[in-house]
């Protein structure tokens, strides 16, 4: 019977928990910009008149429901 030994080389020390924290900084950190892009829309649409809105398909009475929508 033949036997493969694979060794695989061992990770530095801490490299887990370091790769580990640096995922959830970017994690973190993607989760900051899609949070102010959509703040960033919600106050974009918030500032368009009634026309502007009517224009691309929304009421006013609709900004709070797309508002709440942003923040899911």
């Amino acid at each position: 019977m033949t036997q493969i030994n694979v060794n695989a080389p061992a990770l530095p020390r801490g490299a887990l928990a370091i790769h580990s924290a640096i995922n959830a900084i970017e994690s973190l950190i993607a989760e900051i910009a899609l949070w102010n892009a959509r703040r960033n829309t919600a106050r974009a649409l918030a500032r368009l008149s009634d026309r502007q809105l009517a224009d691309i398909g929304l009421l006013g009475a609709d900004l709070e429901e797309v508002a709440a929508r942003l923040r899911r």
